[in-house]
């Protein structure tokens, strides 16, 4: 019975990582990411300074 419920969570983790891997990515490229780090920062500067 242990060794059936071993195989289920190493076969459900290895399906759960296969789906992870296959979600298309959020961020196109390195200036739409640069763009988002970026925009939180200059949100919060003081103008004037």
């Amino acid at each position: 019975m242990q060794s059936l419920l071993t195989t289920l969570l190493i076969t459900d983790s290895v399906l759960i990582i296969i789906a992870v891997m296959m979600q298309p990515s959020k961020q196109q490229d390195a200036l739409s990411a640069l763009g988002w780090v970026n925009g939180p920062i200059r949100a919060h500067q003081v103008p004037g300074l």
